[in-house]
């Protein structure tokens, strides 16, 4: 997917809440964009965004 993305001069995005996941999207070559609050019936969490290249 990276390739295809890379060859149209698209970017890559992909958001996670899991923390565990952080680094190994960084560990991937992804940059982390941001993150944020995200409320929830079920109890509030953190979502972290990701881009590449």
């Amino acid at each position: 997917m990276f390739q295809k993305a890379k060859s149209t001069g698209t970017i890559l995005g992909l958001a996670t809440a899991a923390d565990y996941n952080v680094p190994k999207y960084l560990g991937m070559g992804f940059r982390e964009r941001g993150n944020a609050p995200m409320p929830s019936p079920t109890g509030d969490f953190v979502a972290h965004m990701f881009s590449k290249p």
